[in-house]
């Protein structure tokens, strides 16, 4: 790669690397990759070029360019690199829905999708698996009023009891042992696979990497296996092919059939997928959520007189709701514009040298997509560090989608659970405000609107508040 940089062949402007290393001390040297990436952005322009030991990385900014890669040159670049050694290795080599190509994603991008629509007749919809947690979670508020709620801690178990209810078809109550283990693993497993650790790049440093630790995140997830092995024995006893009641239910469906193309360990995998994924991402954007409407009274009160105004306290909100919702549905975009939970697109690469905008992207490199800098462009977001959820109103109100906006990402590979997303920040958003004033636990209590980055979300510093039954 040292010599591919210096012969010209890639016409990419970027970090001059180091011999052997590339530029890893560069990426060693920060705490904060997000800041490292908009530095090489101001001094290098809207695509970079950069390596990490013999690895090709292109960093992408701007939504232009983002979306001609994710999209305009998609069927090219919709591949999935297999860097993250030490997370392969849990996998043992074997695919799921992020870490897989070709054939086997597409079977089960599709077999995903159909498990994230109504499952059937007799079946539960994904409104109501929702309606359960956000029950619960009205309840719980209710009878714990003048409590201090740790955000971090409740909005996880929040997120996971609806991915739970989506694959066995029922939750966790918040103190089960079974429930708290499961999400302890997901989250150790998470915090084990930095994806910039050195070792995923030079294979010879693993050796460095502690017996403990290893061990530790290979048992836990044997653990996760095991209990979801557990989960699928239990309900072939009750398995009817002509109710289809949940995620399980599909698979066991289309088990053993000779045109089947989802093995029980791509189920597996993608069972585990979808609690990363499903309770990480939502969990973040839920306390992202609730911050801004301590730091914005003025904005959460706004959204509550319009809740109370269209639906009333009578009943929970409903999906067919958001259309008439304009101003709640522009606040929880604004809120994910302007606090990016996943600010970098899950790695793209590609199997062919392609060009764009007449540089050269050799192939298998990795392509980084920085989705924050599409979300905080001065170009296209007028002051896009102030709140304003007016950007998502036209003149007379009304929801306005916005082309740059993409906070599950783009193209073949756009998050398959985008919907399903959508759809618990909406009802339990709503749920929440239509019940509760939320207050600062601490009225001296300082809000930070920085964010800190974490395996894949960009977090918001800890916070606690309370939930107080409106008069």
């Amino acid at each position: 790669m040292w010599n591919t940089y210096l012969n010209g062949r890639v016409n990419i402007p970027g970090p001059i690397p180091w011999p052997i290393v590339g530029n890893l001390p560069m990426l060693l040297r920060t705490k904060n990759p997000n800041k490292l990436f908009l530095e090489l952005r101001m001094k290098y322009g809207d695509i970079v070029y950069f390596t990490l030991g013999s690895q090709s990385f292109v960093l992408c900014f701007g939504f232009k360019l983002i979306h001609d890669v994710l999209v305009k040159y998609g069927d090219k670049t919709k591949f999935r690199p297999l860097w993250l050694r030490s997370f392969v290795k849990l996998l043992k080599g074997q695919a799921s829905l992020v870490f897989s190509n070709g054939q086997e994603w597409v079977a089960g991008r599709k077999f995903t999708v159909a498990a994230l629509k109504d499952f059937g007749v007799g079946s539960k919809s994904i409104e109501e698996r929702i309606h359960e947690e956000t029950r619960y979670l009205v309840d719980f508020f209710s009878k714990s009023q003048n409590s201090s709620i740790d955000a971090s801690k409740l909005f996880p178990k929040v997120a996971s009891n609806v991915v739970s209810n989506i694959i066995f078809g029922d939750r966790f109550d918040h103190e089960d042992p079974d429930f708290i283990r499961l999400l302890e693993n997901v989250q150790f497993i998470i915090e084990q696979n930095s994806p910039f650790r050195p070792d995923n790049f030079f294979p010879i440093l693993e050796v460095f990497r502690t017996t403990n630790q290893l061990q530790a995140a290979v048992e836990r997830f044997n653990e996760t296996k095991k209990y979801i092995r557990r989960r699928i024995d239990k309900q072939r006893l009750t398995f009817d092919p002509c109710v289809i009641r949940n995620f399980l239910d599909l698979y066991l469906a289309q088990e053993g059939k000779q045109d089947s193309k989802i093995s029980e360990s791509y189920l597996f995998n993608t069972i585990v997928d979808m609690y990363f994924a499903g309770t990480d991402t939502t969990s973040v954007a839920l306390q992202w959520c609730m911050l801004y409407m301590l730091k914005f009274p003025g904005v959460q009160h706004k959204c509550r007189s319009e809740i109370l105004e269209v639906i009333g306290d009578n009943r929970l909100p409903k999906l067919s709701d958001r259309e008439d919702l304009s101003y709640v549905n522009a606040t929880l975009h604004e809120i994910q514009r302007i606090a990016t939970t996943a600010p970098m697109a899950v790695p793209h690469t590609t199997l062919e040298d392609i060009y764009i905008e007449g540089k050269l992207i050799p192939k298998k490199s990795i392509l980084l997509c920085d989705l924050m800098s599409v979300h905080l462009d001065p170009i296209v977001w007028n002051e896009p560090d102030i709140f304003r959820p007016e950007r998502f109103l036209d003149d007379k109100g009304h929801f306005l989608k916005r082309e740059n906006f993409c906070p599950f990402s783009l193209g073949p590979r756009q998050c398959v659970g985008k919907h399903l997303g959508e759809a618990e920040l909406f009802l339990i958003f709503t749920s929440l405000l239509q019940r509760f004033d939320i207050i600062k636990a601490n009225p001296e209590q300082t809000l930070s609107t920085e964010g800190k980055q974490t395996f894949a979300t960009l977090e918001p510093q800890p916070f606690k508040m309370q939930f107080v039954i409106r008069n």
